[in-house]
């Protein structure tokens, strides 16, 4: 605290000896130890149902708001259902007597999906950009294998970690999420981008 300043720190659940100091300058040798060794990140989780950002650090994690919460991908494409499989029409070949079924038009539903994806993404992703405040934190996907290499295809943001979270964490609390990266941070799995952050 000063007459013209005021800060606080959320310090990590070890022994730190409490005492209070009166001087003309700030003691930080009982923190900065925390300070340098912190590391600091944004967390994207994405799925079909809408995407949620955390900013976290080791000690740490909070969820962040976009200025519009992205939705179903089906609600912001304006999309009212998903195509459907090939469609099938009856036909009488002059070989048979009785009618069979012959697929009518080129349809691959794993493609329209990812076209779709790639879409969705791309709204999530410029939403993404006006959300983060500091453009240098890496940025850890979280979500089900198969989506992450998709949005990963779109992706703008520069800091964007070469690791991961896989699975499906659309309904983990955000402290859960907090520990699976601060495991990842200590078994020094993540990209050069995290370890050279300093506060």
């Amino acid at each position: 605290m000063h007459r013209d300043f005021f800060c606080y720190y959320h310090l990590p659940p070890e022994d730190i000896k409490q005492y209070v100091i009166i001087g003309n300058r700030f003691k930080l040798q009982p923190i900065i130890r925390f300070v340098n060794d912190n590391l600091h990140y944004y967390v994207l989780e994405v799925s079909y149902n809408g995407a949620q950002l955390f900013k976290g650090d080791l000690y740490n994690i909070k969820k962040l708001k976009f200025k519009k919460n992205p939705g179903p991908m089906l609600e912001e494409l304006n999309i009212d259902e998903l195509p459907h499989e090939q469609q099938f029409h009856s036909v009488a070949p002059t070989s048979q007597g009785k009618k069979s079924e012959r697929s009518h038009g080129q349809y691959n539903e794993t493609d329209v999906n990812k076209d779709l994806l790639l879409k969705y993404f791309r709204i999530i992703d410029r939403r993404l950009r006006n959300a983060i405040k500091n453009k240098k934190l890496p940025l850890i996907l979280a979500g089900v294998e198969y989506l992450l290499p998709l949005y990963r295809k779109i992706n703008t943001y520069k800091c964007l970690s070469d690791k991961d979270l896989r699975g499906n964490f659309e309904h983990t609390p955000s402290e859960k999420i907090q520990k699976l990266v601060c495991k990842m941070l200590t078994n020094n799995q993540i990209n050069d981008k995290l370890n050279h952050i300093i506060i």
